[in-house]
């Protein structure tokens, strides 16, 4: 049914390169026809809606029509839907002979019938589409153009040969791939069609899709596994995610109460009994050979399996079997009863197989505890965490703990803290949560450890003070090497919180441990956090230490990439300013986080390089950037006041000033009821300095002065840190208020003495000149003005410069 749209519409997760290719072609574009390809689900439909709304919202008149396969055989049915809304404007305009034909071929009117002409309704249409476009520039949009009916489709293709976009005219298609019914296109003129590919979104899109859906986020690795099943096809995902989460994360519970399985049972079911069998071992294996079926059951796999891939279930290439979708695989095992399945698992995991694929096979072929297999689930988790497979080696832990004989206690516990931090690591807070809290209430050894890790989680999804009451508990144990991880993850608590004579004694206690521990590695973050917390708090022998740890650092061993030398080197580049060096020490951390699959550390480093990005006013890396922090945000609980900093400060940046307000405003409120100044402040300077851009002074001055009262009763000392009292000396002076002008230049003068940074100095001599011309000292005001641009390549801000 066709229908105009004039509401705008919002954008479109996921597919920026689609509507930047589209808006090209409604702007610009000397092609007629946009041809929009891709299967059912990826989300065309979409598009076209968010099209026909964009186009609507630009000037045009917009008419839709999506065929249905019932219509198709139905003469001009397609045409009816779009020329049913500007009849009562065009007929009465049309020759008598179009006008007639129209009206036979659209049955409209009492004497209708005989023949219709076929070339007097395309000639009829053309001219009627040319009356309104005339007027204002006309969009026809066609979804499931494969579906149009052949008369419609031969007008159509006549009408985009013969007008464009200079007369006022687009059209736009939409079809799946290799639709035989759509070959009328072949006629259009291949020069005037731009096509554009529909394929699977990315992890990122599909999460922000199914959080737009369901009303709420799935953890990170619910995510990864709905995006992998769907295929990155929207639809697909959106269903599996509400049934996964009505399935209480069960994949299998999901697909089964979506119904996917009967659908896929009807392609299963007419299948020789050995062909069924041979996709029964395929699907219980992560990676299906013809070599492994053999290995299970007598016969030529290849043979037993030719039925399925005529039937389209599974392709065979080199030896390896594969499902055409993960889905059917499902169904597959889902259809076998649980006894029978569990032998195939125990043949399987008698093969020759990597640690974890073992481990797989193991797990499902067992039904009550056993420590050899409990050590082999553990040791496949291993393998797993090494890889950076985390998600992969929390369940393998977790398996692993289940199958723990009662009798092993201890054991037990060492594999659900395991998989408690693997759970961390992929960015499922609350998995960790649980699971972490379950050792911690036990009388092992063991529970120090548990307590610190919650800590942890605690610390960085509830953020304020949340972690340190754990974090005094966990300090009980006689181990130095877990003693000097408390210490550091309490140094950096008490930083934050504004305390930060306690983060000195942490920060130092954590370098003793680790000498006393006589572990280079354990040293290496004592170091390392000492260096920050030091550099915070303006103590000059933050360097030392620094160096030492990026000395004693094996970045191959490492299991934290947070806490790191590499990664405190790279947040104090960047709070000195050296923001290329900064950026390259990230870029280089985010590869490695990626490769560990440690989502809390690329958090960290979206975090950082959004951060520089904006700095350096590289807007659109830097959105890329902030959108994936706000992603892993939502997915994990994790960075929730950076992610808000970020979209702010992005906001600011792009001239989105009521976001801006909007954003730091939520932000602002966030860090105050957590009761973390050091973020309070950073929202505060930020909106001073939006005021101050605006030319608003009067209104910067009290955020800015707040933003001051912040810092110092936090002992932060470091310039880099103060930028928001060069944004004060200038809103202060601005205002009049000379006094309280030359006050804060003289703390900010303060900080700044005695640090070597290239551009503190053209930075006093900008803030002296503003104050100076303030006062009506021109002289001395042009002098120091004169020396600060004279010297501005120092200065790596190209806002300030």
């Amino acid at each position: 049914m066709a229908n105009t749209v004039s509401d705008p519409s919002t954008e479109l997760i996921g597919r920026e390169h689609e509507l930047g290719s589209v808006r090209q072609w409604l702007g610009d574009s000397e092609e007629s026809v946009l041809l929009i390809e891709g299967g059912a689900g990826i989300g065309k439909t979409t598009i076209v809606r968010w099209v026909a709304a964009h186009a609507a919202a630009n000037g045009f008149r917009v008419i839709q029509s999506a065929p249905a396969r019932a219509e198709s055989h139905l003469a001009f049915a397609t045409l009816a839907d779009l020329l049913t809304p500007i009849l009562g404007r065009t007929l009465p305009d049309l020759p008598v002979a179009r006008r007639r034909a129209l009206e036979g071929a659209l049955l409209l009117g009492d004497e209708v019938g005989g023949q219709v002409d076929e070339r007097a309704v395309a000639f009829a249409t053309l001219g009627a589409l040319l009356i309104v476009a005339n007027e204002r520039p006309l969009l026809l949009a066609v979804d499931d153009c494969h579906w149009i009916d052949p008369s419609s489709a031969i007008v159509l293709a006549y009408v985009a040969r013969r007008i464009g976009p200079a007369d006022g005219f687009r059209l736009l298609l939409t079809r799946r791939p290799a639709q035989s019914r759509a070959d009328w296109l072949s006629s259009m003129d291949q020069e005037r069609m731009k096509r554009i590919r529909a394929g699977p979104m990315s992890l990122g899109a599909v999460h922000r899709i199914i959080r737009t859906a369901i009303g709420h986020s799935l953890p990170r690795p619910s995510v990864t596994r709905v995006h992998q099943a769907s295929g990155g096809n929207p639809f697909f995902a959106i269903e599996m995610a509400r049934a996964l989460d009505a399935a209480g994360g069960s994949l299998q519970k999901a697909a089964a109460l979506w119904g996917e399985e009967a659908l896929l049972r009807r392609r299963l079911d007419p299948l020789p009994t050995g062909t069924r069998r041979a996709l029964i071992v395929a699907a219980s294996t992560n990676a299906p050979s013809l070599e492994t079926i053999a290995a299970v059951f007598d016969g030529d796999p290849g043979d037993h399996l030719t039925p399925a891939v005529a039937a389209g279930i599974v392709t065979i290439a080199e030896g390896r079997v594969a499902f055409t979708h993960p889905l059917i695989a499902q169904a597959v095992v889902d259809a076998v009863p649980p006894a029978e399945l569990r032998q195939i698992h125990a043949v399987l995991a008698g093969q020759k197989n990597s640690v974890e694929e073992r481990a797989f096979h193991l797990a499902r072929a067992t039904e009550t505890p056993g420590e050899a297999e409990a050590s082999a689930l553990e040791e496949g988790g291993r393998s797993a965490e090494a890889r950076g497979a985390s998600a992969a080696a929390a369940d393998l832990f977790a398996l692993a703990a289940e199958l723990t004989p009662p009798r092993l206690p201890a054991r037990r516990d060492r594999r659900m803290l395991a998989a408690g931090r693997a759970a961390f690591r992929a960015g499922d807070s609350k998995r960790a949560k649980a699971t972490l809290e379950q050792v911690a209430a036990t009388t092992t050894s063991l529970r120090h450890e548990a307590r610190w890790q919650l800590g942890v989680v605690l610390d960085e999804t509830a953020g304020g003070d949340a972690g340190l009451a754990h974090f005094e508990q966990a300090l009980e144990t006689n181990d130095p090497v877990l003693s000097a991880a408390v210490h550091r993850h309490f140094a950096q608590t008490l930083l934050h919180t504004g305390h930060p004579d306690r983060a000195v004694t942490h920060a130092d206690a954590a370098v003793a441990a680790g000498q006393a521990a006589g572990d280079e590695r354990t040293l290496s973050y004592g170091l390392a956090i000492q260096a920050h917390v030091r550099f915070c708090v303006g103590h000059a022998g933050w360097r030392e230490p620094l160096d030492e740890g990026l000395r004693l650092e094996r970045r191959d061993e490492s299991d934290e990439v947070e806490l790191s030398a590499s990664a405190v080197a790279a947040d104090l580049a960047r709070l000195s300013l050296d923001l290329e060096e900064a950026h390259e020490r990230y870029e280089r951390l985010l590869r490695v986080a990626a490769d560990q699959g440690d989502v809390r550390s690329e958090a960290w480093a979206r975090f950082g390089l959004a951060l520089v990005d904006l700095q350096l006013v590289r807007l659109g890396s830097a959105e890329r950037h902030s959108h994936a922090l706000s992603d892993l945000t939502d997915q994990t609980d994790l960075m929730y006041l950076q992610a808000f900093r970020c979209a702010a400060q992005h906001a600011a940046l792009s001239g989105d000033v009521e976001r801006a307000r909007e954003v730091a405003g939520i932000g602002l409120y966030e860090a105050e009821l957590r009761g973390e100044p050091l973020s309070l402040r950073r929202f505060l300077g930020l909106l001073g300095a939006l005021e101050l851009s605006l030319g608003d002074p009067a209104a910067a001055v009290p955020m800015l002065a707040r933003a001051r009262t912040v810092a110092t009763a936090v002992g932060i000392r470091d310039p880099g840190m103060l930028w928001s009292l060069v944004d004060e000396v200038e809103a202060l002076a601005s205002v009049g208020d000379l006094p309280a002008a030359r006050e804060v230049l003289e703390q900010f003068t303060a900080a700044a003495t005695g640090v070597d940074r290239a551009w503190i100095t053209p930075t006093l001599d900008r803030l002296g000149g503003v104050l100076a011309a303030a006062e009506g000292d021109l002289a001395t005001a042009t002098q120091l003005l004169k020396a600060a641009v004279d010297d501005e390549d120092s200065v790596p801000l190209p806002l300030e410069r």
